[in-house]
């Protein structure tokens, strides 16, 4: 289970688990503090989200804490109990925000080597073009068009089993990328590829 702060942006002070740790069935509270420093970053095109987040929130659901436990409701139980202390920083919520020099970075310009645009919100530019309009058009129309993410509706559970081995770890997820799972898994534990094995089931749909 994982635990979550009530807002989208903080500067996390401390966690205290041992009243999480009490809870009959919890094997372990882990935060970044228990992870290699510092703490390994992971994405499948950009490697750039913490395991736990480390000292500061950057999104609404980033996870500060993971309770390991025997049962679902021992883990529940658990991560209501984790205490976190942090205060609440000024969020970039909007794309218009995201644009204001004024605006918090979004990520620390550090891991954005080599990139002009690392001091700023921006992360890619890219710039289109299709034909010139005859000069003799009788009507040039302009738009701006806005229009929200969509996301699939799978049938598959949404859900991942991992098998600890001696030489490594298997993971039996319904995912459509198993490559690409295999690489960000073993480039977050400091691992070669070859320890790390995917087994993905049938998916629920193929989009």
């Amino acid at each position: 289970k994982l635990v979550h702060l009530p807002c989208a942006r903080a500067a996390i002070r401390q966690i205290d688990t041992r009243r999480a740790l009490a809870v009959p069935g919890v094997a372990c509270v882990l935060t970044a503090a228990d992870l290699p420093q510092p703490v390994p970053r992971y994405g499948p095109a950009f490697a750039d989200r913490p395991i736990l987040a480390s000292g500061e929130t950057k999104f609404f659901g980033e996870p500060v804490a993971a309770v390991v436990a025997e049962t679902s409701d021992a883990a529940a139980a658990a991560a209501a109990l984790v205490e976190v202390e942090f205060d609440e920083l000024p969020a970039v919520l909007s794309v218009e925000q995201a644009l204001d020099p004024a605006s918090p970075l979004v990520q620390d310009p550090s891991l954005r080597q080599n990139d002009a645009d690392a001091p700023t919100n921006v992360l890619r530019q890219w710039t289109f073009g299709w034909g010139a309009p005859p000069a003799a058009s009788h009507l040039v129309l302009e738009r701006e068009y806005r229009f929200p993410m969509v996301t699939h509706f799978a049938i598959e559970p949404h859900v991942f089993v991992a098998l600890p081995s001696e030489d490594g770890v298997t993971i039996v997820s319904p995912i459509q990328h198993p490559f690409v799972l295999q690489r960000v898994v073993a480039a977050a534990l400091g691992w070669p590829l070859a320890k790390v094995r995917i087994l993905a089931p049938d998916p629920g749909g193929g989009f």
